[in-house]
């Protein structure tokens, strides 16, 4: 694997774990609709890492997306997540996806 798709890894990594973290203190009495948004999150963040593994996702640095390219995970994170480690997280992945993978 090439270092770059070792920090695009490990980027998501990042993004997965902090989302699980953030479902863990949803209070299910409370919040029962965030565990669903979080879950899919997570479910949606796995499913890009896989695709990355399996070299499914095209790569700016290789010229097969254009750059600026995104997941639109920022614009639907920022309809109802306000946890700001899910937000960052998710972010750098966003941002590397765009500039540097």
């Amino acid at each position: 694997m090439d270092d770059n798709l070792v920090e695009f890894l490990r980027r998501f990594d990042v993004a997965i774990k902090m989302a699980e973290e953030a479902r863990a203190q949803v209070r299910p009495d409370r919040d029962s609709w965030q565990l669903e948004y979080y879950q899919l999150l997570i479910t949606n963040l796995r499913g890009y890492r896989q695709s990355v593994v399996e070299g499914r996702l095209g790569r700016v640095s290789r010229g097969e997306v254009q750059p600026g390219t995104g997941f639109g995970m920022g614009m639907w994170l920022g309809e109802w997540c306000e946890n700001d480690d899910v937000l960052g997280a998710c972010s750098e992945v966003e941002n590397y996806f765009r500039y540097e993978f």
